[in-house]
């Protein structure tokens, strides 16, 4: 199927995920008949997997009449097989989009969110055992986050309708895991994420040697973090505590690790904070000046 097939498509996929969430039952009898009307040949298979939901209900399937007619569970039930037909077309041309169960747990949570909460646990088998990989609320902030900072920093001649609908996905998605208000994502802006962050990245590292050159550099930076543990992160709860005489830090390894692991940050185009780097570096440098002092 080709693309411009594939993102109308999700746009009524996404539709009919939030009005079967809303129970909205006006707009879920819209999108079935949208999808009829640009999938013709989807029929059978929907119809397929309506009878898999009846059963799975334990109904009886209604014998054939217009969608006007339906209403509540047995309308949902329908809603339920259709979005199951869009699910196997989406999974047989590998297009990556918002799952109806992502839809559900980020826009429509039973509770507020927590930041320990679990949105997603996926299996990973091994020969030895069977473990499983979660994603909490946190980790999910994290990376909205930071893919909010990548994308504001696009300069604004290069920024796209894309680029700025992602950036309204994300924001929406951070306020909803804060369990602020927010605005519901439009249909179209939803399919664009991932193409859109993929692209970003790929953008910035288009050939071989810019690969190796930001894994040389993360490498350095990981070392250097190992060697002098009081160098990670921002610097400015090491420095309360040395002020406080609760730490005792080695000067001239942090100024080192610092300045260096800094540096290359900056040379792979990534920010420092506004401050953080700077007030350790200051309070260390004032340590390694009066020890200076002292000794002299």
């Amino acid at each position: 199927m080709d693309k411009e097939r594939l993102e109308k498509l999700e746009s009524i996929y996404v539709q009919m995920n939030f009005a079967y969430n809303q129970r909205n039952e006006n707009t879920m009898k819209a999108s079935i008949i949208e999808f009829h009307r640009c999938f013709p040949d989807k029929r059978q298979d929907e119809d397929c997997n309506i009878r898999k939901v009846f059963s799975e209900h334990n109904e009886t399937i209604c014998s054939p009449c217009s969608i006007y007619s339906i209403y509540g569970d047995i309308l949902s039930y329908n809603i339920e097989g259709c979005l199951r037909t869009i699910e196997s077309i989406f999974e047989e041309n590998k297009y990556q989009t918002f799952s109806s169960n992502c839809i559900e747990v980020l826009y429509f949570p039973q509770k507020a969110f927590t930041p320990t909460d679990i949105l997603y646990t996926t299996p990973i088998q091994n020969n030895y055992s069977e473990k499983s990989k979660t994603l909490k609320v946190a980790d999910l902030l994290s990376v909205a986050k930071y893919s909010l900072q990548v994308l504001e920093i696009i300069q604004p001649n290069e920024k796209t309708s894309d680029i700025s609908d992602t950036i309204t996905v994300m924001q929406s998605i951070d306020l909803a895991l804060n369990n602020k208000p927010y605005d519901k994502p439009l249909n179209k802006s939803l399919h664009i994420v991932s193409s859109v962050l993929t692209s970003v990245v790929k953008r910035n590292l288009e050939n071989e040697s810019d690969k190796r050159f930001v894994s040389t550099m993360g490498l350095l930076i990981d070392f250097l973090t190992k060697w002098e543990v009081d160098s990670a992160g921002s610097g400015i709860p090491q420095v309360y505590a040395e002020v406080k005489g609760h730490m005792e830090a080695n000067w001239a390894k942090v100024l080192f690790s610092k300045i260096v692991s800094g540096v290359l940050t900056a040379l792979g185009g990534l920010s420092l904070g506004p401050e953080g780097p700077s007030v350790q570096i200051g309070g260390m440098a004032g340590k390694g000046k009066a020890s200076v002092s002292n000794f002299l």
